[in-house]
């Protein structure tokens, strides 16, 4: 969001979206592998929803959060 509040380039308006999407499922993969590696497989329903819960949480409470911070 920072790169789109300072940059007035046009390339910047598309670029962030596409690159936003393609870190989140890098990371989504990542954090898979990395949960397999800590808890192991038999956790990985428990952890990966608990993971899930508060994901939704926080999309959920960020347009509250944002009117509150402007």
């Amino acid at each position: 969001m920072l790169a789109l509040w300072l940059s007035n380039n046009v390339w910047v308006t598309p670029f962030y979206p596409i690159m936003t999407g393609k870190l989140s499922a890098i990371e989504c993969t990542l954090a898979t592998a990395q949960c397999v590696q800590l808890f192991g497989p038999a956790q990985l329903e428990k952890v990966r929803s608990a993971i899930q819960v508060r994901t939704i949480l926080a999309s959920g409470a960020s347009p509250f959060i944002m009117n509150r911070a402007t």
